[in-house]
């Protein structure tokens, strides 16, 4: 794939790690364009797989300020992270932090929003709330 073209609010990154997902295993196999979920997927074919981003920034665009180059970041693509390099909206990443590998921060952003969305958007986890979990398991 060719490297892509950076629009000003844009991070190029230079992919090293990333995972597979539910999400890219329905979409591989077509079950996703049968879903309740098919309106937030459209398709558009040929397609590349792929929703964790983790690399090395190479490039930022003109209206990006708080990445530079060689930085180490980690984020979500809507699309297409199964590729060497990606074209990533700034707001769309976070600075990995030391403790964690590439492996680790490839695995971690999907599950992480899925996680968060489950607690707060579902369970309407309000401050000062707790919760227990039972069975957790896999990547959430």
């Amino acid at each position: 794939m060719p490297v892509p073209t950076l629009t000003d609010t844009q991070v190029l990154v230079e992919m090293r790690a990333s995972s597979i997902n539910p999400a890219d295993i329905q979409m591989r196999n077509g079950a996703i364009l049968q879903s309740p979920m098919a309106d937030k997927f459209p398709v558009q074919l040929p397609i590349v797989l792929g929703f964790d981003v983790a690399g090395i920034v190479k490039e930022v665009g003109e209206k990006v300020r708080h990445f530079k180059p060689g930085d180490r970041v980690m984020g979500l693509v809507p699309m297409g992270s199964y590729m060497d390099y990606v074209a990533v909206e700034e707001d769309h990443l976070a600075v990995i932090p030391e403790s964690l590998s590439f492996e680790e921060a490839g695995a971690a952003p999907a599950v992480a929003l899925t996680a968060w969305q489950a607690l707060f958007e579902h369970g309407r986890l309000q401050p000062r709330q707790r919760i227990l979990v039972h069975a957790g398991a896999g990547g959430l």
